[in-house]
C-alpha cells in the first residue's frame, strides 16, 4: 500500500466519522414528535373571544359552588367543588365537535359526565351560536385566590391545528350561593 493510498484511507475515514458524528448531534437535537406535532395554542382571556381555524369560544363567565342543579334533575354535589365555565361557541366554517379540558394548576379536569345532556359539548353547526356551560368537579385544595386556570378547547386530535385556550384567573371566579344552576345550552344564530 502506498503512502497516497494510506492518506486516501484515512482521509476516507475521519471523514466517515465526522459525517456519523454530525447525524448523531443532529439526532439528538431534533424535536420530539410531540413537539412537532403539537397544536398551536391560540390565547385569550375571560370575556374575550378567541377565534381558531374551525370555531371561537368566548368565556362569559365562572362560578364556584358545592352543589349543581340542572333542569328537572336533583341537585348533585360536588366530590370536591364545582366550577362552572359559561361560554359561547361558534362554528365558522364547518360541523364541529369541541374537545375540552380545564387546567387547574397542575392537573387537567374533564367536564362532569352527570351533566352530559345539559353542558355544552354537543356539535357545532357553522354560524350558530352555542349557549351554556360546562360543569368540572375540582380538588378543593387547589382552589385559592392565586390558582390558575385555563380552559382549552380543540377539534379532533389537534395535531398541527388551532387549540384555543382562554386563561382564567380564580380570583374572577363568582362564588354563589349553592346551588349553582346549569342552564340547558341554547342555540341561536
Amino acid at each position: 500500500m502506498t503512502a497516497r493510498s494510506k492518506r486516501r484511507t484515512v482521509l476516507h475515514a475521519l471523514t466517515t466519522a465526522a459525517v456519523i458524528a454530525a447525524a448523531a448531534a443532529l439526532w439528538h437535537n431534533l424535536p420530539a414528535p410531540s413537539e412537532v406535532y403539537r397544536p398551536f395554542d391560540v390565547r385569550g382571556g375571560v370575556g374575550e373571544q378567541v377565534s381558531g381555524r374551525l370555531f371561537d369560544v368566548t368565556v362569559t363567565g365562572i362560578r364556584v359552588g358545592q352543589q349543581v342543579q340542572a333542569p328537572r334533575r336533583p341537585v348533585i354535589t360536588a366530590l370536591g367543588r364545582w366550577i362552572l365555565v359559561d361560554a359561547e361557541l361558534l362554528a365558522t366554517r364547518q360541523e364541529v365537535l369541541p374537545s375540552v379540558e380545564l387546567l387547574v394548576g397542575p392537573a387537567a379536569y374533564l367536564p362532569s359526565d352527570r351533566f352530559q345532556f345539559v353542558q355544552l359539548g354537543k356539535a357545532l353547526s357553522p354560524l350558530i351560536t352555542q349557549h351554556g356551560s360546562w360543569a368540572f368537579d375540582v380538588d378543593p385544595e387547589l382552589l385559592n385566590p392565586s390558582t390558575h386556570m385555563a380552559l382549552r378547547v380543540w377539534s379532533g386530535d389537534s395535531r398541527l391545528d388551532s387549540r384555543l385556550v382562554v386563561d382564567i384567573p380564580f380570583a374572577d371566579a363568582v362564588l354563589e350561593a349553592d346551588p349553582l344552576i346549569l342552564p340547558p345550552t341554547r342555540e341561536s344564530a
